[in-house]
């Protein structure tokens, strides 16, 4: 959530909106989602 949030506030200020770049920033959205994800894990473990 808080990844997407940040992608959707740029986009709130008009930034990324073309195709190429929309698509970009979702795929960089979901691996630092995935990434922190597994890192906030292992340090709970």
């Amino acid at each position: 959530h808080f990844c997407a949030g940040i992608r959707f506030l740029l986009l709130d200020m008009h930034k990324g909106l073309e195709l190429q770049a929309a698509r970009n920033s979702s795929r960089i959205v979901l691996v630092v989602s995935l990434a922190l994800t597994v890192i906030i894990g292992v340090k709970l473990w």
